[in-house]
């Protein structure tokens, strides 16, 4: 390994201030002048040469480098010390320092697959899993390490893996992992897909269904978290119609008919609607429909009442929707839940959380309701 850098000393003096190159294996405080000063300093200015500009003007060249094969296996530090003449002003301007092989400007990117044993990360090492790195992506004759929306990799696999594996036999599964860049999202996933050599050929198997879990680090452990965002859309969405419908249903079955509209899709003791999915909080819907309960109360006295009630609307859809739904020890399971409530002016997006606390139970979270 070389260091070298690019300099310029302009509006150069023959008396003016000077730069050195110095560097060091015992620096242990770089944030102090003592601690700079104690540290002991080789002085490697001689190995460069630095151009000179009698103007402000100039470009700045590469100076040459320095071999630091002598340094293998311990840490640098290195310091340009500029030392003014006290007399005349010479500036020195200095970019692109670096540490690298002589005559090698790029570099491979080695991408490395690990897993987690219970005690400590080690190599995955498994026969038919293949993880790409940048040297596989130039044999392929593309530029990055990865794929993207415009690069498909199952144009480029199948030829590869072949050429990869001359003697696969029949049914021979390879399973390549790569990196993919998403050109609409600007972001970049790992994926992986598998192969199966057959008639010759390897064929992508797209009965492979991808599925990326999240873990936490709790107890000691890694675990498994099911925590789930669940979005409930708008008007016309038929997912979010049914989980509010749901809601009525629960509010006929359990509060009386009397709370239901004549339609059979919104409910005014919760406010649900599988109309319009969401929650309809308009105090004069709600006087309109049970007049006896909510007639006296003023606008204010009955929002706080719709409010009041919201967290526990959820419920009956979210035991119905997600039965399986269930607590994992040293892990807080929660629920969040994105909706939208109309007051009669607009139409405004909500959300709450709900902490799973037994097989199909929920528990709302205190104070999570909030208008996002």
């Amino acid at each position: 390994m070389v260091l070298t850098f690019d300099a310029l000393y302009a509006n150069y003096k023959a008396v003016g201030g000077t730069v050195a190159v110095l560097v060091s294996t015992d620096l242990t405080d770089a944030t102090t002048a003592a601690g700079i000063a104690a540290a002991t300093w080789n002085d490697l200015t001689a190995n460069f040469t630095i151009p000179t500009s009698n103007s402000n003007g100039g470009d700045i060249e590469n100076v040459g480098s320095v071999d630091l094969s002598s340094y293998v296996g311990k840490t640098v530090y290195v310091a340009f010390r500029y030392q003014g003449s006290g007399t005349a002003s010479t500036t020195i301007r200095i970019d692109n320092v670096s540490v690298g092989t002589p005559g090698r400007d790029v570099y491979s990117t080695i991408n490395t697959l690990y897993s987690y044993t219970g005690t400590e990360w080690a190599l995955y090492t498994v026969d038919d899993v293949l993880m790409l790195n940048q040297a596989d992506f130039d044999v392929m004759g593309l530029e990055r390490d990865n794929f993207s929306t415009s690069l498909n990799p199952n144009n480029y696999l199948p030829t590869f893996l072949k050429q990869l594996y001359p003697y696969a036999q029949e049914e021979d599964v390879m399973v390549p992992v790569y990196k993919f860049y998403n050109t609409s999202s600007k972001k970049t996933t790992v994926r992986a897909d598998e192969y199966i050599f057959t008639d010759g050929q390897f064929v992508k198997n797209d009965a492979i269904e991808t599925v990326t879990s999240q873990f936490v680090r709790s107890n000691g452990k890694w675990n498994f978290d099911p925590s789930t965002v669940v979005n409930v859309a708008g008007k016309g969405d038929a997912d979010a119609s049914v989980f509010y419908q749901i809601i009525t249903d629960w509010v006929k079955a359990n509060k009386g008919t009397e709370y239901v509209s004549s339609y059979g899709n919104n409910d005014y003791y919760y406010g649900g609607s599988a109309y319009n999915n969401n929650f309809d909080f308009r105090p004069s819907a709600w006087k309109g429909q049970v007049a006896a309960e909510y007639g006296a109360m003023s606008d204010e006295e009955l929002t706080k009442l719709m409010f009041d009630r919201l967290p526990e609307a959820f419920l009956p859809a979210l035991k119905v929707l997600y039965p399986d739904a269930a607590p994992v020890v040293g892990v807080e399971v929660i629920y969040t839940v994105n909706f939208f409530i109309y007051d009669g002016a607009a139409t405004l997006p909500y959300t709450l959380k709900y902490k799973v606390t037994g097989l199909g139970v929920f528990e709302y979270i205190k104070d999570s309701l909030m208008k996002k």
